[in-house]
């Protein structure tokens, strides 16, 4: 729940500022996620209601459109047709290179794909922050509440990995948790930083008299 919340509260962000919320690798893992979800085990470790897992696809289906409409004008320098067909090869790049991370850690249950999901949006988006040196689009309440759920995972996944599955003390299971949990909270930081920054910089702005005073 704390995952639907963080990711409504980015999406109404996103669509007030006129942007995508999410980072575009997360854009194009998350819908190879959701098809390994329904036709993997992960789905009968943690069964998600039906309407929650609508509510979940309706969420990425309003994050492309976000893209679709929005994403051209971060890059205003490529053209509208070569914007989207780099995003068609990032997403067809990132479900293979999703199969073969399965393949190689032998993971048949959707785990790895869920954490590595969740790893690389939270890696990228700092990186997002930077290329858009603003806060469009991006909601400090909803990362919040994305660092709460990248935190239960690390306990679900790490203390309670699903059975017979081979994850149980496995090194890249760790690793890829403890990288969506690490860059979450740097992520988070950023944006509380940046968001103070801002007002500073705003407070100077409207009483310069007063600061030369002060100073």
């Amino acid at each position: 729940m704390s995952f639907v919340a963080g990711y409504a509260l980015n999406i109404r962000r996103g669509y007030k500022d006129r942007t995508y919320c999410v980072p575009l690798a997360g854009v194009a893992l998350s819908p190879f996620w959701d098809a390994r979800y329904v036709t993997g085990h992960y789905h009968s470790w943690l069964p998600l209601p039906t309407w929650l897992f609508a509510v979940y696809i309706g969420g990425h289906l309003l994050v492309f459109a976000q893209v679709a409409i929005y994403g051209p004008a971060e890059f205003p320098h490529l053209p509208r047709g070569v914007f989207y067909a780099m995003v068609a090869a990032f997403m067809l790049m990132a479900g293979a290179g999703m199969l073969q991370f399965e393949h190689l850690t032998h993971d048949t249950w959707g785990v790895q794909s869920s954490l590595l999901c969740q790893a690389a949006t939270a890696t990228m988006s700092p990186m997002m922050l930077y290329h858009r040196q603003s806060l469009r689009g991006q909601s400090i309440p909803g990362n919040a509440l994305n660092l709460v759920t990248s935190v239960c995972c690390w306990f679900a996944f790490i203390q309670y990995p699903p059975p017979a599955s081979g994850l149980a003390g496995s090194g890249m299971l760790r690793f890829t948790i403890c990288t969506a949990v690490v860059m979450c909270a740097v992520y988070l930081a950023c944006l509380l930083a940046f968001r103070h920054q801002h007002r500073a910089k705003e407070v100077t702005q409207a009483n310069p008299a007063r600061i030369t005073s002060m100073t």
